[in-house]
């Protein structure tokens, strides 16, 4: 028998073809595992998009909620619904609300001196839809707290014959903004102390402070059949611009009682009236000393009236009286009390003036007086000491780190007595040019929202 052998070829081969069916067949395999191993990498990576997206509308977020907080703690109302109207109006403004595509509201309560705020966004998701996460939910909260702790403030305004009519309402509108602002919902804050100090040509210390004054009624009397209304006068240089006081007459001891001497022509008494007397233009409202009630220095300020001329270095000697711990005033904790910051507001809308027209009076005394106290005789001369004794006031005033914030009210540009207030602020943010009543406004909003301390709780 014959056999014959055929020689097969290797693409035709039996074992050859097994063996590439196989080979085809784990590809095969391998790729459909390799396809299944990408889902979850597929999936963790539109999650981290998804994550990413979120992160940035929180911090949007955040950042709104913050800054609609801050405006509402700084507004100069109580009244929830203009408090709600700028909440949602600064929430609106640091929110790009169609940038971001995300829809966000803030919520507001109140707790305390504190306010307390939320806000939530749904964010729809892209590549995390695909396993059923279809939005995720972005929160965030913030509290801002009022603090008003350990503040002690001397107002010192000028109620000047030139603050009549409208101004002198303007003043009274933007202290009590002032006095709002730092109260905020409280009626009453020990950690909180303001003093005010009206002042024309003298200030009026209060009819209780007669410890403190002499020749009151003097010898001769110096009042007739009428007494002390409470001004006093400006002790000599340099125990006028300090706030030392040592119990006795000496230099640096009591201050002599206002009294306005009769004159034919200036002071026609001793038929005393309204206008003419020893008290003429001597201030009706006193000092304020320090208080924590807002309804004594709501009613304080609602008292002031305009007259007399302008004396701004008595004015702030007594606001610094006003901040010392020692008599007469001594209410003010001691300076350097960790516990405590101590700060000081000047608004005037005049430059430092004094007559030298015989029969006329002042701080300084008659005209004569006023040559000694002052050490010149001429108009020029004694302003200019005025000038001079103002700074130096600011310049003590400071070395004891309480905070002075200025204000000139409807002053000329260029004047000397813008110079003068910028140069007595602690620095430049500390000076405010106000033309107007407006402008006046603002600057005593501003002042007291810097002193009132806002902060971001959490």
């Amino acid at each position: 028998m014959t056999s014959t052998l055929h020689n097969a070829s290797p693409r035709h081969h039996p074992i050859l073809g097994e063996a590439r069916a196989l080979f085809t067949s784990r590809v095969g395999v391998t790729a459909l595992i390799f396809a299944i191993s990408l889902l979850p990498f597929a999936l963790a990576t539109g999650a981290a998009i998804d994550i990413g997206r979120a992160y940035v509308v929180r911090s949007r977020l955040a950042y709104a909620l913050d800054a609609a907080g801050l405006a509402v703690g700084s507004a100069p109302t109580s009244d929830p619904a203009a408090l709600q109207i700028i909440l949602e109006d600064f929430f609106a403004a640091n929110y790009p609300e169609e940038r971001l595509g995300v829809a966000a509201s803030p919520i507001m309560t109140f707790v305390g001196n504190e306010i307390h705020l939320s806000a939530t966004a749904n964010l729809p998701t892209t590549l995390m839809n695909v396993i059923g996460i279809h939005d995720l939910s972005i929160a965030t909260t913030a509290v801002i707290i009022k603090e008003t702790k350990g503040l002690e403030v001397a107002m010192v305004l000028d109620v000047t014959g030139s603050m009549a009519g409208a101004k002198i309402a303007a003043l009274k509108t933007a202290s009590h903004d002032f006095i709002d602002i730092l109260f905020g919902e409280e009626e009453v804050n020990e950690q909180l102390k303001i003093g005010i100090v009206p002042f024309a040509n003298a200030v009026n210390i209060g009819t209780d402070k007669a410890s403190v004054v002499k020749d009151n009624p003097g010898a001769p009397n110096r009042f007739g059949t009428t007494s002390w209304a409470g001004c006093v006068e400006e002790r000599s240089y340099p125990h006028d611009v300090t706030d030392t006081y040592v119990a006795g007459t000496g230099v640096n001891g009591k201050w002599r009682a206002y009294a306005w001497p009769p004159h034919s022509t200036q002071n026609n008494w001793p038929a005393i009236t309204a206008t003419k007397g020893p008290n003429k233009d001597c201030q009706a409202t006193a000092v304020l000393p320090l208080t924590s009630t807002r309804a004594t220095l709501d009613a304080l300020i609602n008292s002031l009236v305009a007259k007399g001329n302008t004396n701004v270095p008595v004015g702030t000697v007594w606001g610094w009286r006003v901040l010392s711990p020692t008599e007469p005033f001594t209410q003010g904790t001691s300076y350097g009390d960790e516990e405590f910051n101590k700060a000081m507001v000047i608004m005037t809308d005049g430059e430092n003036n004094i007559s030298t027209t015989t029969g006329t009076y002042s701080a300084y005394g008659t005209v004569s007086q006023a040559t000694t106290k002052l050490g010149c005789s001429s108009v020029t001369c004694k302003e200019a000491k005025m000038d001079d004794r103002f700074l130096e006031l600011c310049a003590k005033i400071k070395a004891l780190d309480v905070i002075i914030f200025t204000i000139g009210f409807d002053l000329p540009d260029g004047s000397n007595a813008l110079d003068l207030l910028e140069t007595c602020a602690t620095d430049a943010s500390k000076f405010y040019n106000s033309p107007s009543p407006a402008d006046l406004q603002a600057a005593f909003q501003a002042i007291a929202t810097e002193l009132s301390n806002l902060r971001i709780g959490q």
